[in-house]
């Protein structure tokens, strides 16, 4: 049911677990699907690149797979270009699925911008 690419990344999540003193750190709960994604983002201050970036999430196999490669494409960003990460991005590397997980990945994308938004409402 699901390729390569996510059963790597569900079965194997690198970025899986949390940051102490995080900068940044939004919870997303997703009340139809149940499905819980949080993230967590070290950034350096005078760089605003993010250094860092790890999740928790509960759910789907594509939840948690889409957490972590988002994990994988914010860091080393700078705050503009993780921005600029959507759930198209996210698709094009986790490559097919099966449609119905589309809005899992839209929460993805929403966490990730929520989650800079507190880093910049708080700096």
């Amino acid at each position: 049911m699901y390729n390569k690419t996510i059963k790597e990344n569900f079965f194997n999540p690198t970025y899986a677990g949390a940051i102490q003193k995080a900068d940044a750190v939004y919870k997303y709960v997703d009340e139809k699907s149940n499905d819980i994604i949080k993230l967590y983002l070290k950034i350096d201050e005078e760089s605003q690149e993010i250094i860092d970036a790890k999740f928790k999430a509960f759910g789907s196999p594509v939840i948690i797979a889409c957490s972590n490669v988002a994990c994988e494409l914010l860091i080393g960003k700078h705050i503009s270009d993780a921005k600029k990460i959507s759930h198209v991005t996210l698709i094009n590397v986790l490559g097919e699925l099966p449609v119905d997980k589309i809005p899992t990945i839209k929460m993805v994308e929403k966490t990730i911008a929520e989650t800079i938004k507190i880093y910049e409402k708080n700096n």
